[in-house]
């Protein structure tokens, strides 16, 4: 059992600590558990099963990149890799004080960055994101978005900009790459997914007419698909919600 263990952070325990493996952008894998060795890390993770865990760059026998990583991990773990993840990017990217440019001091067991020079402090960022499963009558909507190397379909979706709610981030984004207005929309569910540093939320939606005219800046292709349409060879991946939510719809 994985806990975060939050009120540990200002003094990390280094008593019979465990490490997630991490080199590179792999991560290491033992069966449907990520892999942990007894050395020490920078970033405080929490504790697993009573352990203090850390992150560390070392090697076992299987590594393997995050998507890959998750399809193979039972789903706690996945939970823990996305945070692992997270964690990792966002240190390779918070070096110096976006105020004044100083290099960040590691604090808070690599929760926090420091700046000595302004005192500013820097905390991990998450960007909300909604996922639309867009059905009109017995029809699913599905996309293909541009400057993706694989042509896979997958549910709409957009970043939740300033100063607006979830529903008012759906019913743009909705309408700014199809043009469809949003008669009806429902919470789904959310995931954590750490490439960088997001939060999908996702939002069921009926909408009231099916013309569809795609913004081609965002999306190479839009169109309905019926039940018998679906092809699992031409989905988005299995672990993501886009996924989830497309098979929630197929199986009625």
């Amino acid at each position: 059992m994985f806990d975060r263990s939050a009120h540990e952070r200002a003094s990390p325990p280094r008593e019979n600590a465990l490490s997630v493996v991490v080199d590179g952008d792999r991560f290491g894998i033992a069966g449907d558990c990520l892999a942990t060795i007894e050395i020490d890390g920078a970033i405080f993770l929490g504790r697993l099963d009573g352990a203090p865990l850390f992150l560390a760059e070392a090697q076992t026998e299987t590594m393997l990149d995050f998507r890959a990583a998750a399809a193979a991990l039972c789903a706690e773990h996945v939970l823990l890799l996305s945070f692992a993840k997270g964690m990792l990017e966002w240190t390779r990217r918070t070096r110096f004080c976006s105020t004044c440019g100083h290099v960040l001091e590691v604090r808070q067991g690599g929760h926090v960055r420091f700046c000595t020079s302004c005192e500013t402090e820097v905390y991990p960022r998450t960007d909300p994101a909604v996922m639309m499963m867009v059905t009109h009558r017995d029809r699913l909507l599905l996309a293909q978005h541009k400057g993706r190397a694989t042509k896979f379909w997958s549910t709409l979706a957009g970043f939740v900009e300033p100063g607006e709610s979830l529903e008012d981030a759906v019913r743009r984004e909705l309408f700014e790459e199809t043009g469809l207005v949003a008669r009806e929309l429902r919470y789904f569910g959310s995931q954590p997914w750490p490439l960088p540093a997001s939060l999908m939320i996702g939002f069921t939606i009926e909408v009231e007419n099916d013309a569809i005219t795609i913004d081609e800046n965002e999306l190479a292709e839009a169109r309905w698909f019926s039940r018998e349409e679906l092809d699992d060879r031409m989905l988005s991946s299995p672990i993501s919600l886009s996924r989830w939510m497309i098979e929630s719809w197929r199986k009625g």
